[in-house]
């Protein structure tokens, strides 16, 4: 009877617990699942990737709760979304930073956790980062303007540029295209301290972490100098060999006589080429022989009779480039449009367009510049299009005037 009444018991206990096991069962399936699937207890992945300069990304990421994580392991996220390992960090550490950058890139990130088991989970969580280095200088026109320079990326929407006076915080002054590498500043105040930062817009409308800035001070040149002279004017290449630089006549204070103009040729490299003398009834100046496909940079000065000159810095850029060279039509939609490569180009736009018409603001299609052709499609049958083809070097657009007119069958 005894035992009759145990084996009830026992029957009457197990049959109280079976929703219990049934929860341990259950809870003990989850977290096999878990440490086996994506993602591992308490971690969420990466939370953004900051750049802090030109070259430099840092990624954050929220540190696991608890004692679950041994390390966190950071990868890149390549173009067709396979994961390159780029380096790991210690279970304590919240940030890692990507080096060696290519400056203008848009970089993808992905943060994975690996447990004390050494499972690592599978998180999809991408965040983006763009190197971009911002401002690089700024050169005083005039007391009311001043000429930004900055680096451009093909990764941005477009770049906008905030500055502020020592009164004042940041505002935004002006917004350009994410190709510009120089900006021109006017109505600003003579005599004003200024402080200018560029920031690139991208993932939208998010803006880069740099926080490079440049101060300048807009004052009357010509008053400033007993020479008179603001310098170079302007500067644009002449097909890839030669160049085209003016400026406005020096006007001298009194008691000083201008002898002439002196050009400072400047390679890519940042040394003085060349320097050469024009007499001082000359206002342009035409450099030749100079190399396909280069940066150069010019800086015109006046001097006087005993060879002193005025000293000023103001450089203008150039991008020695030929531009198109052929265009043939391949059938009644499509077309072949050559040009040589430029490798030391940003990149290279190219324009067609209706035979007649005006060339477009925005570019046909903007390629890397290491390719010499490019394919046309979606043409129209019987009908006559024009081509150019503009390399984008630090001084903006290069001024090659090449043309080429074809027709489709």
């Amino acid at each position: 009877m005894r035992n009759i009444r145990n084996l009830i018991n026992s029957a009457f206990l197990y049959i109280l617990m079976l929703p219990l096991l049934g929860c341990l069962q259950g809870e003990f399936t989850a977290a096999e699942s878990v440490l086996n699937g994506s993602p591992l207890p308490s971690f969420a992945g990466a939370v953004s990737a900051e750049n802090i300069n030109g070259t430099v990304i840092r990624i954050h990421w929220a540190l696991s709760m608890g004692s679950v994580a041994s390390e966190y392991k950071i990868y890149a996220v390549n173009s067709d979304n396979s994961l390159t390992l780029l380096g790991s960090a210690l279970s304590s550490e919240s940030f890692f930073d990507h080096t060696g950058l290519e400056s203008g890139q848009l970089y993808r990130y992905v943060v994975r956790m690996v447990s004390s088991s050494e499972t690592q989970d599978s998180n999809q969580n991408i965040v983006k980062g763009l190197a971009y280095a911002g401002i690089s200088g700024a050169t005083v026109v005039s007391a009311t303007a001043v000429d930004l320079e900055f680096p451009a990326t093909s990764s941005a929407t477009n770049l906008k540029i905030y500055c502020t006076t020592a009164a004042a915080n940041m505002s935004l002054f002006a917004s350009v295209s994410p190709t510009s590498v120089r900006h021109s500043l006017t109505g600003l105040s003579s005599g004003l301290s200024y402080r200018c930062q560029v920031k690139a817009v991208f993932d939208q409308g998010r803006e880069d972490s740099n926080t490079l800035t440049t101060t300048f001070t807009p004052q009357d040149i010509v008053s400033s100098s007993p020479f008179g002279f603001s310098g170079i004017n302007t500067a644009a290449n002449i097909g890839d060999s030669s160049a085209q630089i003016d400026w406005l006549p020096a006007n001298p204070a009194i008691g000083t006589t201008i002898s002439g103009y002196r050009i400072f040729q400047i390679s890519s490299d940042g040394l003085t080429d060349d320097v050469f003398d024009v007499p001082a009834a000359t206002s342009n100046y035409t450099a030749i022989n100079l190399l396909a496909g280069e940066n150069y940079g010019f800086i015109v000065r006046a001097f006087d009779s005993n060879l002193n000159t005025d000293g000023n810095q103001f450089t203008k850029s150039i991008f020695t480039y030929a531009g198109i060279t052929s265009a043939v039509a391949n059938d009644s939609q499509s077309a072949t449009v050559n040009f040589p490569a430029a490798p030391m180009a940003t990149s290279l736009k190219i324009y067609c367009y209706l035979a007649g018409g005006t060339v477009p603001s925005t570019a046909t299609a903007e390629i890397s510049s290491s390719l010499g052709s490019y394919q046309l499609t979606n043409l129209t049958s019987g009908s006559s299009y024009t081509c150019k083809v503009k390399a984008l070097g630090l001084g903006g657009l290069d001024s090659n005037s090449a043309a080429i007119t074809f027709s489709t069958p």
